[in-house]
């Protein structure tokens, strides 16, 4: 899918829907609670040259900030909007339309952020990568391909984190710097509505299921939301992904996000379900509010 104009045009229709859905909840139940829910992935500039630096403000107007604003504020960022229309592919956007968006961001109530990675962001040149590079979908470590906006910005990794076997970015902080980017900008309180690890988890002979390395990322992952609530942000919930394994529209049922191992792969299974490791120390997080974790 490459054609440009209509994807921001269904985009805005989804913003559409998304805030007439609001305006009707309220209109049903005023004292409800309701936001939206993001994939957020905070950036850095990956130095500080000024070229860069610019790079990363293009890229958040292009990317994060084109939804959170809208959702919060109910318009788009007036930079990233006028660099569509110099494109030619600017979606359409009625004075009713505007009247929507921005009577609908009067009314959430939160944001909801499904984390699970930062992004960097450098210059790219006008010859320079497109958005259309190759997803790692295989798990084949180092396969992902950078992708970016020619003349605008590219999503070169990041030297100093690791990766998932899918080549997502590994950075617990990350979490706390989008806690309070948003508390900054938006002022709303916050849900995390996803957050978890992908990864190629084996069943033992026993039917045990070994993940040390999930716990390590979901506790890592806590410490620094229980720091970014102490610095001010209000955090309303955090939602793991995910319970059990599940089905990935990208990657089948080799990339296992679950606290409950299920018996299924490409070519069958039992579906058996079998608690991971992970199971019995979430359980003691929850049991505990949090107090099971040392946050230093």
């Amino acid at each position: 899918f490459n054609d440009e104009k209509t994807y921001y045009q269904v985009n805005h229709h989804v913003f559409l829907a998304h805030a007439k859905a609001v305006l009707a909840f309220k209109e049903i139940m005023p004292e409800g609670k309701i936001g939206a829910s993001f994939a957020y992935s905070p950036s850095y500039a990956i130095d500080s040259r000024p070229e860069n630096g610019m790079a990363k403000l293009d890229h958040d107007n292009l990317k994060s900030f084109w939804w959170m604003d809208v959702y919060a504020y109910g318009r788009y960022p007036r930079t990233a909007l006028r660099y569509l229309e110099k494109q030619g592919v600017a979606p359409t956007i009625t004075e009713e339309d505007s009247k929507t968006l921005h009577a609908a961001a009067q009314k959430v109530d939160f944001m909801g952020v499904n984390y699970y990675q930062t992004a960097t962001v450098e210059y790219n040149p006008l010859d320079g990568v497109t958005p259309f590079g190759e997803m790692n979908t295989t798990g084949k470590k180092g396969t992902g391909q950078v992708t970016g906006v020619p003349g605008v910005y590219k999503n070169p990794s990041n030297p100093y984190l690791e990766t998932t076997d899918w080549d997502w970015v590994i950075d617990p902080s990350g979490l706390r710097f989008a806690c309070k980017e948003i508390t900054s900008r938006y002022d709303l309180p916050i849900i995390i509505s996803e957050n978890g690890l992908g990864a190629f988890d084996k069943k033992t002979a026993d039917n045990k299921i070994h993940d040390d390395y999930r716990i390590a990322y979901l506790a890592a992952h806590l410490k620094e939301l229980i720091k970014a609530s102490d610095e001010g942000c209000e955090i309303l919930g955090y939602c793991t992904w995910s319970f059990t394994d599940l089905l990935s529209w990208l990657n089948g049922y080799q990339k296992r996000y679950g606290f409950i191992y299920v018996d299924r792969d490409e070519e069958g299974g039992t579906l058996d379900r079998y608690k991971k490791d992970s199971y019995y120390w979430y359980k003691e997080v929850i049991e505990t509010n949090g107090a099971s974790l040392s946050v230093e």
